[in-house]
């Protein structure tokens, strides 16, 4: 409003007249005096800051008049089509997030200066929303014979959602909509009916269910009624009635200002017709020959196994080959838990009932079984199946007294990181008058690096387990002769094809403990209520210990030199190597003794030519090896 004149007196300007057409909208809602004076610490608020409970009082005032207004109304409608839109939880009611009332705002406004925090939703901005201990049902509701089912709908559609007390510390699994979830969606059968032409463009559901679902003023009445009275866990929990879905309820992100439904649909079905309600009966999903995905039914009262698909390949029809994937072992019988001994932890079926004796009452022994193996001593590795591996991996300890005999550890491949260094050394030299260096080679050396993790998936395997790392820890401190002297330790390594039988020496290893790992506690299942819990079994122990900077130098059973081989002649072709190999083989590629074993000398094809190049050669002047002529029977693959 402009000034009329420079002698307008602006304490006589009057509010009014602020909207379009003239009209009022009685803004602002509260108005001071110019000529209040400033307020004292003193009255009823002089705890607080000066005219606290005043402003308080205006707050009040002023919020009132605008929620009561026009503008209030709209802001009102605004607040409960949100809470309608929002997701509905096992606690809700018909508004999804719990009515919104004026009222509570106007209170949160009182008890702002005493930090105190109400709920913005709900009938009663003061409810407790700590979890029940009990359920606390209104004895007028159980005479009438809805008892807890009307007291959580009045509190859900009187209130905000609180999950806390819509649970209790003693429940039954079927008031949890997570399990009805399971049994309705997964174990049990859903109706379905012969489709006509209308049910398929409406998916998987029967003609009477379409038509419901047209009328949702009828599916909004039904829910509310089937939510005060009946004892249906579906409707309890908005689980769909409809094969093609998992959760339908009103309101919700789905619906469109709150009016219709949300609907979470779900990616295939799981549960179909011809089975009962078995928990442990389960429909999936399988890729079959020339069918392309089909169903199989898996569980106790169903097929034991899902059906391999690679046993049924697609095979094009214009070539008659398969192409889609190659055969391998069967997943049923030769899966790598017991192919090599690894185990599973997470197996079905198995009886958990006693940690101190184990699984199975301590039958089923150690799952990892490499794990599990302890030091044993021997001229040569076990043959034992329980040693076979993914990559074979392990340490022989050489006997000082006896250098036939070995300490074999061995552990799990969980590899971590490996690395195998060569380096030469090359001394310079400047002579007067030239510019430029000169070399002179000075040596060769070669370590190699280890980092490996090894875990124990059982209680058996614990203990041995650090028996273990202990030997491997106490190689690197001396041993000493029968006359005293202190003498090293000599070891082999073992790791693929990479490094067999390769000795050498280790000259440092650390070990830690990484923050993943869970500790053994080492506390019994039963208490005789005099002594201290202990399992005598186990100490307490990381289950996890990762093998780090294990630092190896080899000690070859060759001259190190270049590899002294007799090359293919001619053109050469791919894929056929006839090239004869030296003995210089630093990486092995090898699972056994020279000859069949050996790939150096394994893919040439004239096996004569092969006896005859190793004669010729003889042996290596540091090989252990017997007689070149003898080396192809003897066929160790260890």
């Amino acid at each position: 409003m402009a000034l009329r004149d420079l002698q307008t007196n602006l304490k006589s300007l009057r509010y009014g007249k602020d909207t379009v057409g003239g009209g009022t909208s009685n803004e602002p809602y509260i108005t001071t005096s110019i000529d209040t004076a400033p307020g004292d610490t003193g009255g009823p608020d002089f705890t607080l800051r000066a005219n606290t409970l005043q402003h308080v009082g205006r707050d009040i005032k002023r919020m009132s008049k605008f929620l009561f207004s026009t503008k209030g109304a709209q802001f009102i409608a605004k607040q409960n089509l949100l809470s309608r839109t929002g997701v509905k939880t096992q606690a809700s009611g018909f508004v999804n997030d719990g009515v919104y009332l004026p009222t509570s705002t106007i209170a949160q406004v009182g008890v702002n200066p005493f930090g105190t925090h109400l709920l913005k939703q709900g009938l009663d901005p003061t409810r407790n929303t700590s979890p029940n201990v009990g359920q606390n049902t209104n004895p007028l509701l159980n005479l009438l014979g809805v008892g807890q089912k009307a007291q959580n709908f009045i509190n859900g559609a009187g209130g905000v959602p609180v999950y806390s007390q819509s649970v209790f510390q003693t429940e039954l699994p079927d008031d949890n909509r997570l399990v009805n979830l399971k049994n309705n969606k997964i174990s049990l059968l859903q109706p379905s009916s012969q489709q006509n032409a209308l049910s398929k463009l409406f998916g998987n559901q029967t003609f009477s269910q379409i038509l419901n679902s047209l009328n949702p003023f009828k599916n909004r009445i039904n829910n509310i009624t089937k939510t005060l009275f009946s004892n249906s866990n579906t409707q309890k929990f908005n689980i769909s009635e409809f094969n093609t879905e998992l959760l339908r309820y009103g309101g919700g992100p789905g619906s469109a200002m709150g009016v219709g439904q949300t609907v979470l649909k779900r990616y295939s079905t799981t549960a179909t017709e011809g089975y009962s309600n078995n928990v442990e009966t389960g429909y999936f999903n399988v890729l079959s020959s020339g069918r392309g995905i089909e169903g199989r039914y898996v569980g106790k009262s169903a097929e034991s196994t899902i059906t391999d698909f690679r046993s049924q390949l697609l095979i094009d029809p214009t070539s008659n080959r398969q192409n889609i994937i190659s055969k391998s072992l069967s997943y049923s019988r030769k899966n790598i838990e017991q192919r090599v001994n690894l185990g599973n932890p997470g197996r079905r079926n198995k009886n958990v009932s006693s940690y101190t004796k184990g699984l199975d009452d301590g039958k089923a022994g150690p799952l990892d079984k490499i794990n599990a193996l302890p030091l044993y001593k021997a001229s040569s590795v076990t043959d034992s199946k329980e040693k076979n591996d993914l990559v074979k991996f392990r340490i022989g300890v050489i006997d000082n007294k006896n250098p036939s005999q070995k300490t074999y550890i061995h552990f799990r491949a969980f590899i971590d990181s490996f690395s195998d260094n060569y380096s030469a050394e090359w001394s310079s030299e400047r002579y007067m008058g030239r510019g430029e260096k000169f070399y002179r080679y000075g040596g060769f050396d070669r370590n190699i690096n280890l980092d490996w993790t090894v875990a124990a998936q059982s209680k058996e395997e614990l203990m041995i387990q650090y028996k273990k790392l202990n030997y491997l820890a106490s190689v690197l401190a001396p041993d000493y002769t029968e006359a005293g002297y202190m003498a090293g330790n000599l070891v082999t390594l073992t790791l693929g094809g990479w490094c067999y039988e390769q000795p050498g020496f280790i000259t440092s290893l650390n070990l830690s403990v990484p923050q993943e790992s869970p500790w053994e506690i080492a506390i019994p299942d039963t208490d005789d209520g005099e002594n201290i819990l202990s399992d005598e079994m186990v100490k307490e122990m990381p289950h996890m210990v990762k093998v780090t900077g294990f630092n190896f130098t080899p000690i070859h059973n060759f001259v190190p030199r270049i590899q002294q081989n007799e090359p293919t002649t001619g053109t050469p072709k791919a894929g056929i190597d006839s090239t004869d190999y030296g003995d210089e083989r630093y990486i092995a590629l090898s699972k056994g003794s020279r000859g069949k074993d050996n790939n150096y000398d394994r893919v040439r094809p004239d096996s004569q030519k092969l006896i005859t190049s190793i004669k010729s050669r003889g042996v290596s002047l540091f090989s252990p090896l017997p007689v070149a002529g003898t080396i192809l029977t003897q066929g160790l693959n260890k």
